[in-house]
């Protein structure tokens, strides 16, 4: 084979993440800090944290007290998904 088709056949492989990899999730809070919530874990803006794939439910509280912002996301392998939250 030439060596232009063993470069093409092997971008993709590389670029392809397992189906069962983690993705990420990024929350941000432009202006302020917020308590995150998902499932068991507690966690400050801004924050990054590995997540298996699927969808999450994820509860934000702005400056740490006052009415609970609830968000699904969903995650996928090998990615990052950014959440970000404005006052």
């Amino acid at each position: 084979p030439s060596a232009a088709s063993t470069s093409s056949s092997a971008t993709p492989v590389a670029a392809r993440a397992p189906a069962r990899a983690p993705g990420e999730l990024a929350v941000v809070t432009p202006g302020t800090w917020a308590s995150v919530t998902i499932g068991d874990r507690v966690l400050q803006t801004p924050c990054q944290v590995s997540l298996p794939p699927g969808r999450h439910d994820v509860s934000v509280v702005l400056g740490g007290r006052g009415t609970a912002r609830r968000q699904v996301v969903t995650i996928r392998p090998g990615q990052v998904t950014r959440l970000v939250i404005s006052e």
